[in-house]
């Protein structure tokens, strides 16, 4: 039977972060990392899920919180790409501690922003992102709409579901060319985008897409939200995953 087992581990900031591991019942040498998006934790259904069909095919995986976020310590006000890629990489190692050689990467909204960056500057087997920012240097003006961003400038953070989130996160996502960090990921690499995405629109996928030289299979899902948060969308892009990593990452 497969376990769940709570962890924490130090960023390279050392801030103390929050994890969840799933240990499967064979433990073989593969594991997932899974990154939450923005505004979510590793808690979500949608994560959770992955994490317990992957233990049933012999994955361990690891959804973690980044900081500021769940369970893990820290705050918003530092919150940038840069950083949650650094603790996607500390993620990754202690995912090699329990004897996991190959590693992919699930990620979704921003944290699929953050998993193709990663994935662009390590090796990892395999990755899979869902509703996935392509742009980064749009995602604050979509957080918070056009007129807010100057207001954000001068207060230096501003408050998205009763967060202060500063302004460092705008600073460093008009840094990061994301396409073209893409073009250097050589790993399989599955993008799923809902169709009626309301907060990343499906044009994003396919700018990532295209940064893949159409190597990454891409998938539209049919009525799908951002979220997936219907059930059978959500049940539909998990086992899509899960197929994916299992064919993509041999033992």
């Amino acid at each position: 039977m497969a376990t769940e087992q709570k962890i924490q581990f130090a960023s390279p900031a050392s801030i103390v972060l929050a994890g969840v591991l799933h240990r499967p019942e064979n433990p073989g040498p593969r594991g997932v990392v899974i990154c939450h998006g923005m505004m979510s934790s590793k808690d979500s259904p949608k994560h959770t899920g992955i994490a317990q069909e992957l233990a049933k095919r012999g994955f361990y995986s690891m959804r973690f919180d980044f900081s500021g976020r769940g369970q893990s310590q820290g705050d918003l006000l530092q919150l940038s790409f840069s950083r949650q890629v650094t603790e996607c990489l500390a993620a990754i190692e202690q995912l090699t501690k329990v004897g996991v050689i190959k590693i992919g990467l699930v990620g979704s909204s921003m944290g699929g922003a953050v998993a193709v960056l990663t994935a662009a500057q390590t090796d990892v087997a395999a990755l899979a992102t869902m509703a996935a920012v392509g742009l980064t240097d749009l995602l604050p003006e979509r957080a918070v709409g056009k007129q807010n961003l100057s207001q954000w400038r001068q207060d230096g953070s501003i408050r998205i579901q009763d967060q202060e989130v500063g302004y460092a996160l705008v600073e460093d996502s008009y840094k990061i060319d994301l396409p073209k960090q893409a073009q250097e990921i050589k790993c399989p690499w599955l993008i799923l985008h809902g169709e009626q995405d309301e907060v990343i629109p499906t044009s994003d996928a396919r700018i990532l897409h295209r940064a893949s030289g159409l190597k990454a299979t891409l998938e539209i899902i049919a009525r799908a939200d951002h979220r997936f948060s219907n059930e059978a969308h959500r049940r539909q892009i998990t086992n899509r995953i899960v197929d994916f990593l299992d064919q993509s990452i041999t033992e």
